[in-house]
């Protein structure tokens, strides 16, 4: 899971406009620096989830790292004169098929460690196994984790399929 630093300030400095600007360049970022079944998605707000089948953690962590080493050194422009600077968090997880969780489950593992990396200064990686479980997590609305339970299931589906047509 992937949130924007601090993208309130963007919002409330530049518009909706600049802050809508700024998420078509994370989305640039994510289609051009992912392999090719790798599945990026927003997820609301300034939330992306990346979905990378076949993926070991340590392998999740380091394309995560490098995608925030990518976020932070962008040259991220809100209009045509200006530019702002943008870092991102990341909070991974890795499914393991022979210990098998559902979806709901995966959200909050990922939204958790997204939330150990924002509590522990922002521009970051932590993965779910590092992550201290006496720390109370800061989960999204019940609502958003049903919606992206449904995204996250279609999307698993079509990976295990290997039906990995165009994702819009």
């Amino acid at each position: 899971m992937i949130d924007l630093d601090h993208f309130k300030r963007v919002n409330d400095t530049y518009g909706h406009l600049g802050g809508e600007i700024v998420l078509k360049q994370l989305a640039n970022i994510l289609r051009t620096n992912i392999y090719p079944l790798d599945v990026p998605a927003r997820y609301g707000g300034e939330e992306f989830i990346l979905l990378m089948p076949n993926t070991s953690s340590r392998k999740a962590v380091t394309a995560a790292e490098k995608l925030c080493d990518i976020t932070r050194k962008c040259n991220w422009k809100v209009s045509a004169v200006e530019k702002v600077v943008i870092t991102a968090s990341f909070g991974t997880v890795t499914f393991d098929p022979y210990a098998p969780i559902d979806a709901g489950e995966l959200v909050k593992r990922a939204d958790t460690a997204l939330y150990a990396a924002k509590s522990q200064g922002r521009n970051r990686v932590v993965c779910w196994d590092e992550v201290d479980l006496d720390e109370k997590p800061v989960l999204h609305e019940q609502s958003e984790i049903s919606e992206l339970q449904k995204e996250i299931s279609s999307l698993t589906e079509k990976v295990h399929n290997q039906d990995m047509a165009v994702v819009s």
